[in-house]
């Protein structure tokens, strides 16, 4: 249990750093740019973070990936383990993804589990 909070600790530093440096003390930002890095690698993707995007926060652009565009949605927290988002988190995001004609939606890939 210490090394698991030492670790969480240790990535919040990291992530606080990160968000100074780069994005202006925006700390979900830091942690997108995080995730993208380390789950995509170098690959071409914006922020779409603002008012009105729908509860998107990036889109990433791969042409080797089928479909070629993937969409992300984050909910960060710096309290890892203390709760759980409701059913309501994801409904504005889940009404982007549902457009009727698109591809159909499947699920949410859940980064960190508060269980």
């Amino acid at each position: 249990m210490e090394s698991t909070k030492k670790l969480v600790s240790e990535f919040l530093d990291h992530l606080h750093s990160r968000a100074d440096e780069s994005f202006k003390g925006r700390l979900h930002q830091a942690f997108i740019a995080w995730y993208v890095e380390a789950e995509f690698g170098d690959v071409k993707w914006d922020f779409t973070d603002d008012v009105n995007d729908s509860g998107i926060d990036a889109v990433i652009w791969n042409s080797e990936d089928n479909p070629p565009v993937t969409i992300i949605q984050s909910k960060f927290t710096e309290n890892f383990g203390k709760g759980r988002l409701g059913k309501h988190a994801y409904a504005e995001f889940k009404s982007v993804i549902s457009i009727p004609g698109s591809i159909p939606f499947s699920g949410f890939c859940f980064l960190l589990s508060n269980s």
